[in-house]
């Protein structure tokens, strides 16, 4: 794990982020933890687009009209 400051992660965004991509990377503000990243964790993005591709075409967001009262 590596614990760095936003400044240093603004700096040099483009190290950081391809050292987030092969360990935990914890970016700290005042002491503090603001964002941290899991590697081994992340969701390749076809898997994600195959999660959407289970809807419906026809779905919506909100109350089903079936459903008001």
């Amino acid at each position: 794990m590596k614990k760095i400051t936003v400044t240093e992660f603004r700096r040099n965004f483009s190290k950081y982020t391809r050292l987030a991509q092969a360990e935990e990377l914890v970016v700290t503000r005042r002491g503090k933890t603001i964002y941290q990243t899991y590697p081994g964790r992340r969701i390749a993005l076809d898997e994600f687009k195959s999660l959407l591709g289970s809807l419906p075409a026809d779905a919506t967001i909100g109350v089903d009209p079936c459903e008001r009262s």
